[in-house]
């Protein structure tokens, strides 16, 4: 797998591990830096541990992406500003990512 296919959970298995909160196959950054998480396997096991690192009132933030599918440009796709300078730059679009945002009551 690429480190781009996996984007954040790569980035905190790695150069940014001591901003890293684990468990199992889940990994977020703590809240105090960004909202932003991963997961080796977004299945049921994958959730379940993300759900264990949240704290009450924390949120979270999830890029999917779609099966079969790999993606390569990492911007939402209302950024039209983003999308028009990648694009101008050479970049090209691989697929689209849904967004999961997670807050825990």
């Amino acid at each position: 797998m690429h480190p781009l296919d996996n984007p954040i959970c790569k980035s905190l298995g790695t150069s940014h591990s001591r901003f890293a909160k684990c468990s199992g196959p889940a990994r977020r950054f703590v809240p105090s830096v960004s909202p932003l998480a991963g997961l080796e396997r977004p299945d049921r096991d994958g959730f379940a541990a993300l759900a264990a690192l949240a704290s009450p009132g924390d949120s979270t933030a999830l890029f999917l992406r779609e099966r079969g599918k790999t993606p390569f440009l990492h911007v939402l796709p209302e950024n039209a500003r983003a999308v028009e300078l990648y694009e101008r730059l050479g970049f090209t679009k691989r697929a689209l990512f849904r967004l999961l945002y997670v807050r825990r009551a």
